[in-house]
């Protein structure tokens, strides 16, 4: 190509352009780049949907897929409020996936779920429940009798208080392909003492609370929040 850096040429001619092109191309490709990832970035900052609540499943592949998560999340943001503000409810999920082949490392990861984690209600299958009942769990009785729920549904800990909660008879996962509800527990973890009492820490976890009264209703009960 013909070098015009030292021919006049009408400034963004065809060939003025072509001449840039030519010896700032990679500049103009950087810049692109660049311009593209700050768009990105601005969008998903301005578009991201902060949760109302988040539940983890703990437990083995046969009670979740990897789309159950999902389709639960649409199911349960009817019973939450939007303490986030945003005019939009949703739930957010994680799952820990485990079985016999799992590592130590999976295992540790459940217990951070459970001591550190953001969500407030849980779904666990019985074996990993049953292992973990030397964490303190919400005593689920009082929800328990007031929405009928058979007592060979219910998990006890050493003290008689409801820990667990068989989804098999839930209506809400009744006909929910994604999932097997038959020995998928409902637990909900206490407040956690480091716990910051400020407004915003609480509205989160009440509403974890209220979300857990919600699914043990079977869809019934209605936070007086939404």
């Amino acid at each position: 190509m013909e070098d015009y850096r030292n021919i006049k040429m009408r400034t963004f001619s065809k060939e003025w352009w072509e001449n840039a092109w030519y010896h700032y191309k990679f500049y103009f490709i950087g810049g692109i780049i660049a311009f593209v990832a700050i768009a990105f970035g601005i969008s998903q900052c301005a578009f991201q949907v902060a949760p109302d609540a988040v539940f983890t499943y703990i437990g083995s592949h046969s009670h979740f897929n990897m789309t159950s998560g999902y389709v639960v999340e649409d199911i349960l943001k009817a019973g939450v409020a939007d303490v986030s503000g945003d005019g939009v409810k949703t739930v957010q999920s994680t799952t820990v996936f485990l079985d016999a082949s799992s590592s130590k490392e999976m295992y540790e990861l459940a217990s951070i779920e459970l001591s550190g984690g953001k969500a407030v209600v849980f779904f666990m299958d019985r074996e990993y429940l049953m292992s973990s009942m030397h964490n303190e769990y919400v005593d689920m009785s009082d929800w328990a009798s007031e929405y009928g729920i058979d007592e060979s549904l219910c998990i006890k800990d050493e003290t008689g208080a409801i820990v667990g909660i068989d989804m098999v008879e839930n209506p809400l996962f009744a006909e929910v392909d994604e999932l097997n509800p038959k020995e998928l527990y409902l637990v909900v973890r206490p407040i956690r003492p480091d716990t910051d009492k400020t407004d915003r820490d609480m509205q989160w976890y009440n509403n974890g609370l209220e979300l857990a009264q919600y699914i043990i209703s079977g869809g019934e009960y209605v936070s007086p929040g939404i």
